[in-house]
């Protein structure tokens, strides 16, 4: 089944329980003091973002139906970049 796990400030691992479906795609970040993971549906792959870099985690899950439209306002590069912009 789809969804987020978030575990913050334990040492347990967070890990899914059963059979993961090759429709879904599986991503996990991992800090000093939490993890979150997602397993979501790969349709509109494209339109989710699971990202992290040193200063930001980037979470987010659905259909954006305007993001040409802001990638093109924000004159970025990609989906990712272009959500970093609208934040700064």
């Amino acid at each position: 089944m789809p969804g987020f796990i978030a575990n913050i400030a334990t040492e347990l691992q967070v890990s899914w329980q059963g059979d993961i479906s090759e429709a879904l795609q599986v991503n996990s970040i991992s800090a000093n003091n939490f993890q979150l993971a997602r397993r979501t549906i790969k349709k509109f792959l494209d339109d989710k973002i699971f990202y992290e870099n040193d200063f930001y985690i980037i979470v987010i899950e659905g259909v954006v139906l305007n993001k040409k439209e802001l990638i093109t306002r924000y004159r970025s590069e990609n989906w990712i970049e272009c959500v970093l912009s609208m934040y700064l």
